[in-house]
């Protein structure tokens, strides 16, 4: 496999909450971790889900909220604050850096329209330059701060709930809003995939969601799918993901398939 270059961003969306958003970001984190990768979460979720399972205590220190704020005022950012806004985390064994999310980033990001590519521009800051990848986690919705986060991403990845009605439209709703927000931008991202999560096989309902992808995108649709993201969710809280082998084999494979992806899209 060739070199990728780095840091690749990977942002994880969904259209609401209860899709395994955040489990999705600290599985891949840690997977990505165990493939040898060097791994940054960016936190831009102002209920700091993710912040907290890797370790957070708001100290009064730098987060996202002030990186942005500096970029929206100078256009810029000095590299020891980047590296003054790093902690150092750890998720189920595998120690990953974040940068954890404030308030003030969303008050931030939902009024600016200056905001938009600004999380990019904090991401070519020489602090994050050693990374190879940085998967970002957002608040699950498609509003301002989350248009911020697609702005920012090379790649999008898009949980699908098999257990949710409403996911066939969300999943529509993300896609749109992420091709809108992009579509003035210099550096555009592309929709690397969605996977199918909760998933049952014995279900009627997952295997209609699963048809209903393959009709709509057969080309974005992961082959791998995660069973039983429920139960996970509280695993993160709670325990060691890497006990559920269920989950943390089909996490495996996704992040296989994910790399795989970027492999061909970056060759292309």
């Amino acid at each position: 496999m060739a070199k990728l270059r780095k840091p690749i961003v990977i942002t994880v969306a969904t259209h609401k909450g209860g899709l395994g958003k955040t489990l999705t970001v600290l599985e891949l984190a840690r997977q990505f971790s165990i493939l040898g990768k060097k791994v940054m979460v960016l936190d831009a979720d102002c209920q700091c889900s993710a912040s907290r399972r890797l370790g957070y205590r708001d100290d009064g220190g730098i987060t996202l909220g002030e990186l942005l704020m500096m970029v929206a005022s100078s256009g810029m950012i000095a590299e020891d604050l980047c590296r003054q806004a790093i902690k150092h985390g750890n998720f189920s064994g595998y120690d990953i850096d974040y940068i954890p999310a404030s308030p003030l980033f969303e008050s931030l990001a939902s009024v600016a329209d200056g905001c938009l590519g600004a999380i990019r521009t904090i991401l070519k800051n020489p602090a994050f330059a050693n990374y190879d990848i940085v998967l970002i986690d957002t608040k699950p919705n498609v509003n301002g701060p989350v248009k911020t986060a697609l702005c920012a991403c090379d790649y999008l990845i898009i949980p699908y709930g098999c257990a949710d009605l409403e996911s066939s439209k969300g999943f529509a709703d993300t896609c749109a809003t992420f091709y809108d927000v992009i579509k003035d931008q210099e550096e555009q991202g592309a929709i690397l995939g969605v996977f199918l999560n909760r998933y049952d096989s014995r279900a009627v309902l997952s295997r209609s969601c699963e048809a209903a992808l393959q009709n709509q995108c057969s080309d974005l649709l992961f082959r791998s799918k995660i069973k039983d993201m429920k139960s996970a969710v509280s695993d993160i809280f709670l325990g060691d993901i890497s006990k559920n082998n269920e989950i943390d084999k089909g996490f495996a494979e996704l992040t296989k398939e994910v790399l795989e992806r970027i492999q061909e899209l970056e060759e292309a």
